[in-house]
């Protein structure tokens, strides 16, 4: 995950969680390129944490509001984020 830092001055996130096309929400982006101008994205909104990531070296140092948009974002990729960037430094990876 890469420029977690770029978020920290936002209210609430967006991440996108379907598409809504014929009457069904689906969790794939569709593949029929006739069906995107009747696609509706659906989302699910978390909150910011207004507060500065750049300092964090460990998982533990984030906002909690940032921990919880990282494992949401897991939950739904079905799939560990291995590294979190902070900053544009090398030893702003968290990993």
């Amino acid at each position: 995950m890469t420029k977690l830092d770029v978020l920290d001055t936002l209210d609430r996130l967006a991440i996108c969680v379907g598409y809504e096309y014929g009457g069904d929400v689906h969790t794939e982006f569709p593949g029929d390129i006739t069906a995107l101008d009747a696609v509706v994205p659906r989302y699910e909104w978390l909150e910011g944490w207004q507060h500065s990531t750049t300092d964090a070296r460990r998982l533990d140092d984030l906002p909690a509001q940032a921990r919880q948009y990282l494992d949401r974002i897991q939950e739904l990729i079905e799939t560990r984020i291995t590294y979190v960037s902070v900053g544009t430094r090398r030893e702003q990876i968290i990993g």
